[in-house]
């Protein structure tokens, strides 16, 4: 009996680290939550450095676009 009480023991004792070292894990990989003036200065710096360009994304009506005349495919086949 004291085997099997051991062995449910430790095992119990491995789930509950197991456990313990999940929620760190998630603690660490949560976002931390910035006001909106940290998040400005930080996209500021991003764009500064470079490593972050905001494009303008424009939608067109693929019927109004026509091809460039110095195209290198030819569509007219």
């Amino acid at each position: 009996m004291s085997k099997n009480k051991s062995y449910f023991d430790s095992l119990k004792q491995n789930i509950e680290d197991d456990k313990k070292v999940q929620k760190e894990k998630d603690l660490e990989n949560a976002p931390i939550k910035q006001n909106k003036f940290e998040q400005g200065l930080n996209l500021t710096r991003e764009i500064m450095s470079g490593s972050k360009i905001k494009t303008p994304r424009l939608l067109v009506e693929p019927s109004q676009c026509k091809i460039w005349h110095q195209h290198n495919r030819s569509y007219d086949y």
